[in-house]
């Protein structure tokens, strides 16, 4: 008699259970998304990039020897650094 009312209060749980999961994954209630599509003000501004990602820089005047600090990219520092190749028109 012991092992009837357990084994049903523990179906019982696991049905209940199975059903609150169902109904989570089906999205009775639609999300709620933002209505602005402006950007907000930054102290930065965005830039063109090309297709692949990369970004064209031209400097019009430059004296003496340029230092360029990279300290990550994609996320990762680069200790032992990077070879930088630079093209002069």
């Amino acid at each position: 008699m012991k092992t009837d009312i357990y084994l049903k209060i523990i179906l019982t749980v696991i049905a209940v259970c199975l059903v609150i999961l169902t109904l989570q994954n089906m999205n009775l209630v639609p999300p709620a998304h933002a209505g602005s599509k402006t950007t907000p003000e930054a102290p930065y501004a965005l830039v063109p990039l090309n297709a692949d990602g990369t970004m064209d820089v031209t400097v019009k005047s430059f004296q003496g020897e340029l230092n360029v600090n990279i300290e990550k990219i994609g996320g990762y520092g680069c200790y032992n650094g990077i070879p930088v190749v630079i093209k002069n028109n």
